[in-house]
């Protein structure tokens, strides 16, 4: 729910579960939407520098397990959920 609500830190924390399967089903599509939300989000913000780096580390790993298809369609359902969300989420790139 925070992570839908438009919270970073819940939205790194929801990518690392989906991507490990902790307490949810592992989905790397899944898990690699919010993590490459994250990334987007915190792109420019230096008080989340902790979590942009976390994040995009959590990508360069989660990426070696899938194939560049589920990578397009992750990035595909991040693109959606920034267009339906992103006035949810504090600090967002204002393009």
């Amino acid at each position: 729910m925070s992570a839908n609500g438009g919270n970073v830190q819940s939205m790194l924390n929801i990518g690392a579960d989906y991507w490990r399967g902790e307490g949810v089903d592992k989905d790397l599509v899944k898990g690699y939407m919010w993590l490459d939300l994250v990334r987007f989000y915190t792109q420019s913000e230096s008080a989340n520098r902790r979590l942009k780096y976390r994040a995009r580390g959590a990508l360069d790993e989660i990426s070696k397990e899938m194939s560049s298809d589920a990578i397009a369609q992750a990035q595909a359902l991040s693109r959606q959920w920034d267009s339906d969300n992103r006035a949810k989420v504090r600090g967002a790139p204002k393009y």
